[in-house]
C-alpha cells in the first residue's frame, strides 16, 4: 500500500520537474453523460474533474452508469489514464479500476460449473470511417471523427448456443487546442475499459491514440440483435458543459495516507460472498455488453 502510494508521488515529482520552467494551466472541466435505451427511462451520470499533465481526478455529482461507484467515490490518475484509481470516502479504501479483474471473476465462475455455461466473444472489429472538421464546442474548433465497431457474445447453456451480436457507431468531437493527456481518462471510452478489448485492444488503442485533442462530445449507438434480450438500441451521449483552465493543488491528486487498498471485487460487491458471487457476474455481463458502448 505505502509503495503504490510512494509511486503516484513520485510520478506527480518527475512530472513537474519535466515541466518547470514551462508555463502550464490545468484544466476544471464538468461533463454530462445520458444513456437512452429502448422503452427505457434515461439514464445520466455528470462529474466534475480537474486535470494538470498526466494527473487527473473524476468526482461523481450525479448517477453512476459503470455501476462500480459508490456515493463519494471518485477516480484518480497520475499517467493520463492507463492506470486508474477508485477512491472510496465513505470507506477510506482506494483500488485499481480494472474492469478486466470483473471479467476474469464471471470466467472463473463459468469454469467451476463444470462447462454448463461457456461465453466467449467472437468476430470483434474496430474501423475508422471518416475525419473531418466538426463544428465549434466552448469556442473551441473541433475534428469530427467516426468509427464502426462490433462483436458478437456467444453463450453456451448446457449445450444450447445463443449469440448476441453488437454493432456500435461511434462520432467524437475532438478539440486539437485541449490538452488530452489526463482529461481523456474519462472522455475517451478506451481508457475506461482497459483490459477487456481481448484481440482487438490494441487497434483500438492505435485509432484512439491518432486523434488530436480532447473530445469535448461523443455519441455512441449501439445495436444489439438475438439473444435473451432481444433486439435493442442504445445511445448514449457525453457531452462537456463548462471547461476552464486554471491551476490545481497536486493534494488532489493523491490517496490520503490513512486509506486502506482493496479489490475493485470488494466495491463492487461488498462483503457477503454470495452477494459478491452474484454480482460478479452480473457485472461481468454488464461490462461485456458495454464494450462498445453498449449497456443493458
Amino acid at each position: 500500500m505505502r509503495t503504490m502510494k510512494a509511486f503516484m508521488a513520485s510520478t506527480l515529482l518527475l512530472a513537474g520537474s519535466l515541466v518547470s520552467g514551462i508555463t502550464q494551466a490545468g484544466y476544471y472541466y464538468e461533463a454530462t453523460s445520458v444513456t437512452q435505451s429502448d422503452g427505457g427511462s434515461a439514464q445520466t451520470t455528470k462529474v466534475n474533474a480537474w486535470s494538470e499533465g498526466p494527473a487527473t481526478r473524476i468526482e461523481f455529482t450525479e448517477g453512476d452508469s459503470m455501476g462500480v461507484f459508490g456515493p463519494g467515490s471518485y477516480l484518480i490518475s497520475t499517467d493520463s489514464g492507463e492506470t486508474l484509481w477508485v477512491v472510496n470516502p465513505a470507506k477510506k479504501t482506494y483500488s485499481a479500476f480494472d474492469p478486466g479483474e470483473l471479467l476474469n471473476t464471471a470466467d472463473e465462475m463459468m469454469k467451476s460449473m463444470g462447462g454448463m455455461l461457456e461465453m466467449n466473444i467472437v468476430d470483434t472489429h474496430f474501423d475508422k470511417v471518416s475525419e473531418q472538421p466538426g463544428e465549434k464546442l466552448l469556442g473551441y474548433a473541433t475534428q469530427r471523427v467516426e468509427f464502426t465497431s462490433g462483436y458478437t457474445v456467444s453463450i453456451k447453456v448446457l449445450g444450447q448456443t445463443m449469440n448476441q451480436v453488437f454493432d456500435s457507431k461511434q462520432t467524437l468531437w475532438a478539440a486539437p487546442a485541449v490538452d488530452a493527456s489526463a482529461m481523456s481518462a474519462w472522455l475517451r471510452p478506451d481508457k475506461l475499459m482497459k483490459g477487456m478489448f481481448k484481440g482487438v485492444g490494441d487497434l483500438v488503442e492505435k485509432h484512439m491514440n491518432a486523434i488530436q485533442g480532447a473530445p469535448l462530445k461523443s455519441v455512441v449507438e449501439t445495436k444489439a440483435t438475438g439473444g435473451m434480450g432481444g433486439d435493442s438500441t442504445t445511445v448514449i451521449t457525453t457531452e462537456v458543459t463548462t471547461l476552464r483552465k486554471e491551476s490545481v493543488d497536486a493534494a488532489k491528486f493523491q490517496i490520503p495516507d490513512d486509506y486502506t487498498e482493496t479489490s475493485l471485487m470488494d466495491e463492487v460487491a461488498g462483503d457477503d460472498a454470495t452477494q459478491e458471487a452474484g454480482n460478479g457476474l452480473q457485472e461481468g455481463m454488464s461490462k461485456l455488453k458495454g464494450l462498445f458502448g453498449g449497456q443493458n
